[in-house]
């Protein structure tokens, strides 16, 4: 992830950060939405989760009652790649 907080505070200055502190509020969404039994869409054998800002999205799975994130990426990357990176986990 720090690259693509680089990428963001590249664009402007303070940007990184907002971006990783969105990132840290949008995982406790996640949790607080699996804790009361809603998850995200499949998207083969993992959930995905979308976050409101900067076009992110968070593939995990469950295991037993945790929530192991499997990656996440830029929703402009490739399918292929994104597919191809999952595939590995």
């Amino acid at each position: 992830m720090d690259l693509r907080a680089e990428f963001w505070e590249n664009r402007q200055a303070g940007l990184g950060r907002e971006y990783l502190l969105h990132l840290r509020e949008e995982f406790s969404r996640l949790l607080q939405l699996v804790e009361s039994g809603q998850h995200a869409r499949r998207y083969g054998d993992f959930h995905r989760f979308l976050t409101k800002k900067f076009s992110v999205q968070v593939f995990y799975e469950m295991v037993d009652d945790d929530v192991i994130v499997e990656g996440v990426f830029d929703c402009r990357e490739d399918p292929s790649v994104i597919a191809a990176e999952l595939s590995k986990r």
